[in-house]
């Protein structure tokens, strides 16, 4: 059987509905009187013409007794046509970091269901949202340049674009009593963008996360197919609800002919096999009355992974263990109805698959480990790395910068704020 909760999540369930949440979930949050507290958004542009894969997260990470934004994050990841990925972290002062909503500071909660309209800045780049159109220009250090331009938005339920996401329910759950929420913007708005120069078009995803920190362990599969009309997305993993650690997964199928929706917490039964050092993935999903079945496979090469991304754990930012990604998995899902009948199958190619946290596989002995200690936020740069001779394509032609590494947890005078790394 699928994981059940725990009696005392389910008294908190039944206590939640006493105060629902009424924020905005893709627009910027009020922050609370102290930390921990974090928001970040992430977009993916998927171009199947030219087997790319680019995306750009921002994210800002308030510390335990910290009234405001105390550092911030940006990550590039971009595939090779040939699946390896190039990753670039980096700490943008903070400074520099701006989230303004409607043009000003954010000095209240979003209200529920209505257009997301902000900006966040910072010298790294700007990430701009007008409710279905968005936009997006960033130059990393390295001197590797993205931009942008989002239009005609597909949002999770178009019956209530600016409200509805994939957590049901439970998006009104505040946010005090759970780790982190998660809103998905646009599935497959259409993209026009920039890489280093080189132009392309192809479907952009975007989505939010906000709250106190990741959960202890977690997948994400995220994939667009044929003209846009056909996503699959599924996130889950181990979390924490009124001190009982429970298994929740999401699961959402749209094509042409189905809008099917799977979550735990509606009583649908989510099985997962899930592998991190074999790099694959299996969801068995099953509505409550069973009369929806969705089995799905995902699997990437070993080698096609990001280094590790940093995330908002209670103490800071971390990379250890901290999450990878692959651009370039493979994604089989099979649809049947109540009598075992299959209805459709679809074999989607060019899909995001993460392990993070503790469904990470960690086995690199060469893997460079960094931390920011949430007192520091900052680390010295301790030793110079040149770029490795890799053959890539035009639109990777940028200044190669150098990655920087620190064992150090705690160095508030630290300056260093740049990290490159290459999978290959």
């Amino acid at each position: 059987m699928a994981p059940r909760m725990h009696r005392s999540a389910h008294a908190a369930v039944a206590f939640i509905f006493l105060g629902l949440a009424s924020a905005g979930p893709f627009e910027p949050h009020r922050l609370p009187n102290k930390g921990p507290w974090f928001e970040g958004w992430y977009t993916r542009i998927i171009d199947s013409v030219a087997n790319r894969s680019v995306a750009v997260i921002v994210g800002s990470f308030q510390a335990q007794g910290h009234q405001m934004f105390s550092s911030s994050w940006a990550a590039l990841l971009a595939t090779y046509p040939n699946g390896t990925m190039y990753t670039e972290q980096v700490f943008p002062k903070q400074s520099d970091v701006k989230i303004f909503d409607r043009g000003q500071p954010v000095a209240a909660d979003p209200p529920k269901n209505r257009p997301s309209v902000f900006q966040v800045s910072s010298d790294v780049g700007t990430l701009s949202v007008n409710d279905s159109h968005s936009s997006l220009s960033f130059t990393f250090p390295s001197g590797f340049s993205v931009s942008a331009t989002l239009s005609r938005r597909v949002p999770w339920d178009s019956s209530c674009p600016d409200e509805c996401g994939p957590e049901g329910w439970t998006s009104h759950v505040p946010a005090r009593l759970v780790p982190t929420h998660y809103f998905v913007h646009t599935l497959a708005s259409n993209a026009v963008y920039s890489v280093n120069g080189e132009n392309g078009v192809g479907f952009a995803h975007q989505e939010a996360n906000y709250g106190g920190y990741f959960p202890t362990a977690w997948v994400w599969v995220q994939g667009v197919a044929g003209n846009g009309e056909t996503t699959l997305l599924l996130t889950g993993g181990e979390f924490t609800v009124a001190g009982a650690t429970v298994k929740q997964f999401i699961v959402g199928y749209r094509s042409q002919r189905f809008k099917w929706n799977f979550r735990g917490v509606d009583l649908d039964q989510v099985r997962a096999t899930i592998d991190g050092c074999a790099s694959t993935l299996k969801i068995s999903a099953v509505s409550v009355c069973r009369q929806r079945r969705l089995e799905i496979e995902v699997s990437a090469p070993p080698t096609s992974f990001s280094q590790p991304l940093f995330f908002p754990t209670p103490a800071g930012w971390s990379n250890d263990p901290g999450c990878v990604e692959s651009y370039v998995a493979l994604a089989r899902a099979v649809l049947y109805d109540q009598d075992n009948v299959e209805l459709e199958t679809i074999a989607m190619p060019q899909v995001a698959l993460e392990f993070g946290g503790a469904y990470r596989c960690k086995t690199s002995a060469a893997e460079k480990r960094i931390h920011i200690d949430h007192l520091s936020e900052r680390l010295r740069m301790a030793e110079h790395e040149p770029a490795p001779c890799i053959a890539r394509p035009s639109w990777l032609n940028f200044q190669w910068g150098e990655a920087v590494v620190s064992s150090s947890r705690k160095n508030p005078e630290g300056s260093a704020k740049h990290f490159l790394s290459w999978a290959y």
